[in-house]
């Protein structure tokens, strides 16, 4: 199965006084690289999240959020009573300063930031989140993993006919080459004709056949067509294989770019280069798929 660089999931796990929200997104990248935005009381378990995201993904770029909640037997608080004393005499100043009523309330102290301040949670109390944090990993990277099959089906389908459009046109070229060579034969002996008219002077035929020699090993496409027919062969056969297939598919890709090139410094033809071009175009929409092919 061909499988995409492309995907998105998301679990959570919940258990005990904990509840672990994970998002996962991928995107193409050429190799594995993960990024993890994690609690600051998480940011100890940054090394064992990237080390289940690697046995879950094999390439490209992965970014991890965390979110982290006790829902059940929240920690206390601890109350800042230096904190509180500071905001009251501050504000005890401004309302004779302003010449302003009311009563400065405890319920008012203790929404002021700083006042009342969450208990840090204990080491062990926060090793024992990790089983769940792992769960909701593993979900979430299974969602991105079932995405990214479903798009590289549809990238499969997509570069089958790609390959099949390129097939087409490597067909026209064969049926095109002898009868541009037919042309070019036609169009050098008029010209030669032209030229000569009127000088007494006869071209022989052994000079008209070196030059039109010549131009056969100039613009000869037989080697590069043969070539490019095989890669699109070894192409189909890496699909139909499936796998983490995304480099051996670019290599492909780029070497068909390459012959394709070589056939356009060699079209001499005007519809040799007009299908020359078709197929230029399509091996670049070729490569530019397999590059979010896992």
């Amino acid at each position: 199965m061909l499988r995409s660089m492309t995907g998105y999931g998301r679990a959570a796990s919940t258990g005990g006084d904990y509840a672990i929200e994970a998002e996962i997104r991928s995107v193409n990248g050429r190799f594995l690289k993960t990024h993890c935005k994690l609690p600051a009381q998480l940011m100890r378990f940054e090394s064992a999240i990237e080390k289940v995201l690697r046995e879950c993904f094999s390439r490209g770029n992965i970014e991890v959020y965390l979110k982290f909640e006790r829902v059940s037997n929240p920690g206390g608080h601890v109350f800042n009573a230096e904190a509180a004393r500071g905001y009251w005499q501050q504000l005890q100043e401004l309302k004779e300063e302003f010449k302003l009523d009311g009563n400065i309330s405890f319920e008012l102290l203790s929404t002021l930031p700083g006042v009342l301040v969450a208990e840090e949670e204990s080491e062990a109390e926060v090793e024992k989140v990790w089983p769940h944090i792992k769960a909701a990993i593993e979900g979430a990277a299974a969602g991105a993993a079932r995405m990214r099959e479903k798009e590289g089906a549809q990238l499969k389908d997509d570069l089958a006919g790609h390959l099949e459009t390129a097939r087409e046109f490597l067909g026209k070229l064969k049926e095109r080459v002898p009868q541009a060579l037919s042309d070019y034969r036609a169009r050098f002996e008029e010209r030669v004709g032209q030229l000569l008219e009127g000088t007494g002077i006869a071209a022989r035929e052994q000079d008209l056949a070196r030059e039109i020699v010549f131009y056969i090993e100039r613009s000869d496409m037989s080697e590069e067509l043969t070539r490019i027919a095989s890669h699109i062969a070894q192409f189909e056969d890496i699909m139909k294989g499936g796998g983490i297939v995304g480099r051996q598919l670019e290599f492909l890709g780029q070497e068909m770019h390459r012959e394709a090139n070589t056939m356009g410094s060699k079209a001499n033809d005007a519809e040799l280069s007009n299908i020359v071009t078709g197929l230029r175009a399509t091996v670049d929409k070729i490569r530019e798929q397999v590059l979010n092919v896992e």
